[in-house]
């Protein structure tokens, strides 16, 4: 008994899917993704004396579709990065993000940019403490879409500083099928009813 427990606990380990997240922590902060990614790999650099204190961590992803990173280089008071890009091709696009300061982030479909936008810090009255933000940007059309997001430069002009945590939360879109999927598509009808029609 002790032994076929023993095997399926094994067993169990070996098979474990990857944790599924929208938020990664570690001693340099806090790191936001796509709500439903994969992580695929961490690179982890601790703030030590050797580095001057600039530690920094970069998380891979992957998601139904596509893929990303995000980097966090707080500990060097220079705010937050990502990207992400589509693999396949979608529609009905729409990108959820949060922030704890501003965020700035500007969207491509293939080689063309579609939108871009600017979310300045916003301060509560005493002036000392931002408050957190959040944000939906649909984006029309179909196609390769991708996207790069920084806390770092959330001021327009560029003029300041080192955001907080940030990113993209989640991305909501459809599916479009490939032309030769919709060809295979086709034959499997066309195949279905020839034989329908023979019996």
């Amino acid at each position: 008994m002790k032994m076929k427990l023993a095997i399926l606990a094994l067993v169990m380990v070996c098979t474990a899917l990857p944790a599924r997240a929208d938020t990664y922590s570690d001693p340099n902060g806090t790191i936001i993704f796509p709500d439903g990614s994969v992580i695929t790999s961490v690179n982890y650099v601790p703030s030590t004396f050797g580095n001057s204190f600039s530690g920094f961590t970069i998380i891979q992803y992957q998601f139904s579709g596509g893929a990303g990173y995000a980097v966090n280089q707080m500990m060097q008071g220079e705010g937050q990065f990502g990207q992400f890009w589509f693999t396949e091709p979608v529609s009905n696009l729409s990108v959820s993000w949060t922030t704890a300061w501003g965020i700035y982030m500007n969207f491509t479909n293939g080689s063309d940019e579609v939108e871009s936008v600017v979310t300045p810090p916003i301060l509560e009255q005493d002036g000392h403490t931002f408050l957190p933000q959040s944000g939906v940007i649909s984006l029309p059309g179909s196609g390769y879409f991708g996207g790069t997001w920084t806390t770092d430069q959330s001021f327009p002009d560029g003029s300041c500083c080192s955001g907080g945590p940030g990113g993209i939360s989640s991305l909501n879109f459809t599916s479009v099928p490939e032309p030769g999927t919709l060809g295979l598509v086709g034959i499997g009808f066309a195949l279905l009813w020839r034989l329908k029609a023979k019996s």
